[in-house]
């Protein structure tokens, strides 16, 4: 299943997604579709500053261009990082018993896609006309509440280790 693919069912049916992220033999992976989903949010929602950067490389130099490339992450990966931090601690604190820090984390990357696609959209929307601040924050928020409740399901119904 391609990237495009569990970032789809992330949003569609995250039940799904967090079930499959769950598996001891996909360990990691979700992590490695939120850095992709971080790559793509920055071509798609920082396409301003990404060509800026190009352009200031080119003339002026790789060094000069470094901080508005940083300064486009960092903007790019706002969201996808807090949706996580935030996730993570809600399921390895609401996992109990069935605590496994590693397999909590994919949760919470799977978790932290759908938001970033509306963060995604949001900024998208923004060029076209004035986006209110509270409006995007409560709509990413939103965005996570499904994927966390899956995820919380999903780790509350591990088998306890022993």
């Amino acid at each position: 299943m391609s990237l495009l693919a569990r970032w789809e069912q992330a949003v569609v049916a995250p039940g799904a997604a967090m079930a499959s992220a769950d598996g001891e033999a996909v360990g990691g992976r979700a992590g490695i579709d939120l850095i992709k989903a971080i790559a793509i949010a920055l071509v798609v929602a920082q396409t301003r500053a990404v060509v800026g950067v190009a352009w200031i490389a080119a003339e002026l130099g790789v060094r000069v261009a470094m901080p508005p490339l940083v300064h486009a992450l960092t903007t790019a990966a706002t969201v996808p990082l807090a949706a996580v931090a935030l996730a993570v601690v809600v399921v390895w604190g609401g996992a109990g018993r069935r605590r496994d820090l590693g397999r909590d984390v994919d949760l919470a990357c799977v978790a932290a896609l759908p938001p970033t696609l509306v963060a995604m959209i949001v900024a998208a929307a923004g060029t076209v006309g004035r986006v209110p601040r509270p409006l995007a924050l409560a709509a990413v928020g939103l965005a996570l509440v499904a994927p966390l409740v899956a995820a919380l399901r999903v780790a509350r119904a591990r088998a306890v280790p022993t």
